[in-house]
């Protein structure tokens, strides 16, 4: 699900697709497989993934740089994908018997070369991603744009792809983008709540409440109330990216007792298992709508055992790092 840090909601249905040809001759509830792990594995994208929208929110407001970030969030989230994999098998996988209804062919040379293909893709654009914010004083977000509009261009044109690429990106803004309109609401929103809320003080109160918490209950408990605010938030049905949004730029990071990096890595999971549980974010009502089950069970049912497992992991996570 790692595709999805490059393409997003995009990722869902095409990894959706290709899941359920493996998986639908096999005789067991291979959607709801599906479904758990397309959730999970795209809640722990936002962890890490450069071009997530959380993560352009996130930098955009805190003064970290994402390579500064981005390996101890890597980890992480491949971390949370092996607790995914021990949750389904201890609650799920064995209990059911797995066997193929027909036999299936696969051409195992065309899929090591796809693989390769992949990995070195995703190598480039990370080792340039890398570089750009080591070496140049451009803010993240112009860096992660700047990624998104060159690679995959130059890309295409070493794998003789060109012509496929520019059909693609004509359909892109011929059809994906007016899909999106949803988006560009959200975030219109987003703006006028924080302009509203800072008008009336809201983002001294915010500070104040977050200084006193730390000081009464210590940075660890702080940072999961954190995160429990949000889940909270978003599962009642307000957006997580607008909750990063409200969050980050009300919040004076240079104020407070803890780094930048605890705060970073702390509304990265928040905002992660904030997507996980809401009913109003896209991943939720694609998956839905592919796997035919209602939004609070794709949302929320799946995934409680492994909520409390990221939490624990989470902590674990901050005590090294503090």
């Amino acid at each position: 699900m790692f595709l999805g840090s490059f393409i997003h909601v995009a990722a869902v249905p095409i990894i959706y697709n290709v899941a359920h040809t493996a998986l639908c001759n096999m005789n067991f509830d291979y959607k709801r497989y599906i479904g758990v792990t397309l959730k999970q594995g795209f809640a722990m994208m936002l962890v890490w993934a450069p071009f997530s929208i959380n993560m352009g929110i996130i930098l955009k407001y805190i003064p970290v740089n994402w390579s500064d970030i981005a390996l101890p969030a890597f980890i992480f989230a491949l971390l949370g994908i092996c607790i995914s994999c021990l949750c389904e098998y201890f609650t799920h996988m064995r209990k059911e018997k797995y066997s193929f209804a027909v036999s299936i062919s696969v051409n195992k040379n065309k899929v090591a070369e796809t693989t390769k293909k992949l990995v070195e893709y995703i190598s480039c654009v990370l080792a340039f991603v890398v570089l750009m914010d080591r070496f140049t004083e451009h803010a993240a977000i112009d860096i992660l744009i700047l990624c998104s509009l060159t690679i995959p261009m130059i890309w295409a044109v070493m794998n003789k792809k060109h012509k496929s690429y520019i059909d693609t990106v004509k359909e892109h803004f011929n059809v994906k983008v007016p899909q999106l309109k949803n988006l560009y609401i959200i975030i219109t929103t987003a703006g006028f709540l924080m302009l509203a809320l800072r008008s009336v003080g809201f983002d001294e109160f915010l500070n104040n409440i977050f200084l006193t918490a730390m000081g009464n209950f210590g940075v660890i408990s702080t940072m999961l109330i954190i995160i429990f605010i949000m889940m909270l938030s978003s599962w009642i049905g307000l957006h997580p990216f607008i909750a990063i949004a409200i969050i980050c730029q009300n919040l004076n990071f240079a104020n407070q007792i803890v780094s930048t990096e605890i705060y970073t890595y702390s509304l990265l999971v928040a905002c992660s298992l904030s997507n996980l549980v809401s009913p109003t974010t896209i991943s939720t009502a694609v998956i839905s709508s592919l796997v035919d089950r209602n939004v609070f069970e794709v949302g929320v049912k799946w995934h409680i055992l492994f909520i409390a497992a990221i939490l624990l992991l989470f902590i674990g996570f901050l005590m090294i790092l503090m």
